[in-house]
């Protein structure tokens, strides 16, 4: 048997599971249309997505089908091409596969999108990145707390290691005051700026530090635009660039 991308195969177990939520109701057999790059650009990338569906169906048919019913696939070439991707789109919507997914550019996943509604049908998006695709655009405030918690325990010079900070220092994009009550009950003291009010609150003497790591970190190219498909690897690089910026630091060469 192939060996298959893992992160590819979460993809397609996580296809068929969305898939049947929303199609539950649908006729007997379970169809997924697969509108990917299998010639042009991204081809390599759409071979990935093909394996994924493959192992996903193949699993799940095995099974039993899904809650009882069999999974059928279709899939047509797009060419990484958005014209060309709008209507293998709607070709496999007219020929009965309502639920797409596998489409590799943004710029494909942008040209279908908009047509969903007319269409009956539901867009899976799995590898576009696209602000209008993805959740990039959600309001800073939302993340804070996530963030905050995800924090790991540091150890300091004394005592125990300590995974909260005293204070949160925050501009008018966290002024909400269900976070200042989350953070009050993590023993936490709220610095936020507030809307409505002049500038010059005092918090940029402190943030400016933050701001500052930032720009030392987009001087570096593998940073400022992310070539690396796989996370792990985009990490180890983040953790490789703050490990220069501190040694340059303590050396003298930052001011």
């Amino acid at each position: 048997m192939p060996r298959l991308n893992p992160i590819a195969a979460a993809a397609g177990g996580a296809l068929i599971s969305v898939a049947f939520a929303v199609a539950a109701h649908a006729a007997d057999p379970l169809k997924i249309g697969v509108p990917t790059d299998l010639s042009g650009t991204y081809a390599t990338l759409g071979e990935e997505v093909m394996r994924a569906v493959r192992f996903a169906v193949d699993e799940a048919n095995a099974a039993g089908g899904v809650a009882g019913h069999k999974v059928e696939f279709k899939s047509y070439d797009t060419e990484a091409k958005p014209d060309l991707a709008r209507r293998q789109s709607e070709k496999l919507v007219q020929e009965g596969y309502p639920i797409l997914t596998g489409l590799i550019a943004s710029g494909e996943g942008l040209a279908i999108a908009p047509l969903m509604e007319r269409w009956s049908s539901i867009y899976i998006s799995t590898i576009n990145k696209a602000d209008e695709l993805t959740g990039a655009n959600c309001h800073d405030s939302t993340q804070a707390l996530p963030l905050l918690d995800a924090i790991p325990p540091l150890q300091g010079l004394r005592g125990r290691p300590r995974s909260r900070p005293d204070c949160i220092l925050g501009d008018r994009a966290y002024d909400a005051e269900k976070i200042r009550r989350a953070l009050r009950a993590r023993h936490i003291s709220p610095l936020l700026a507030m809307r409505n009010t002049e500038n010059g609150s005092g918090l940029g003497r402190w943030r400016w530090v933050i701001e500052r790591t930032f720009a030392w970190l987009n001087q570096l190219r593998r940073l400022r635009l992310r070539y690396e498909k796989r996370a792990d690897m985009h990490k180890a690089l983040l953790s490789l660039a703050c490990a220069l910026i501190c040694w340059n630091f303590l050396q003298g060469h930052f001011p």
